[in-house]
């Protein structure tokens, strides 16, 4: 498994941890409301338990009008708004491949050809494939700074 699998799965896992967190939290807020509790008490008891992990006051003040008024479910509601097209792992391996053909390409040149906006491309190249613009030339980010330093001197060294 190499480093970027790894660091891949864990990301993975503190969504999946913080995500069992929010529905926690909303469990508890709900089960204090239909007990009477006022927000700020909610609030006091997740704070004794939780303690820095616990959620701001605001939330549990929201959550607890929403249930005070109604509200039975604990998942999210669905959110409005374009879905993302643009980052889907054929789409990255298209972009890899543009930038691994020409490491000097534009990202607006990659951005014509895939027929993307500009910011979804340089997501998929900063987030995705994590590379950086270095000397003209799309690199890996994960290089260290001697690598980089050698990169640029075995660059400069071919120009002379």
């Amino acid at each position: 498994m190499s480093y970027d699998d790894v660091i891949a799965w864990q990301s993975k896992q503190l969504c999946m941890v913080m995500t069992n967190f929010k529905f926690e939290f909303r469990v508890i807020i709900k089960f204090l409301c239909k007990q009477g509790r006022a927000a700020n008490e909610i609030h006091d008891r997740l704070c004794a338990v939780y303690g820095d992990s616990a959620p701001y006051y605001t939330t549990v003040t929201r959550g607890s009008n929403e249930f005070r008024c109604g509200r039975e479910s604990l998942e999210d509601d669905p959110r409005s708004g374009r879905p993302s097209d643009a980052v889907n792992p054929s789409v990255i391996a298209a972009v890899e491949k543009l930038i691994r053909d020409d490491r000097r390409i534009k990202v607006l040149e990659i951005a014509r050809t895939m027929q993307f906006s500009g910011g979804s491309v340089e997501t998929i190249i900063h987030d995705h494939l994590k590379m950086s613009k270095m000397s003209a030339r799309w690199v890996p980010r994960n290089l260290t700074d001697y690598d980089r330093a050698r990169r640029v001197t075995r660059l400069h060294v071919r120009r002379s």
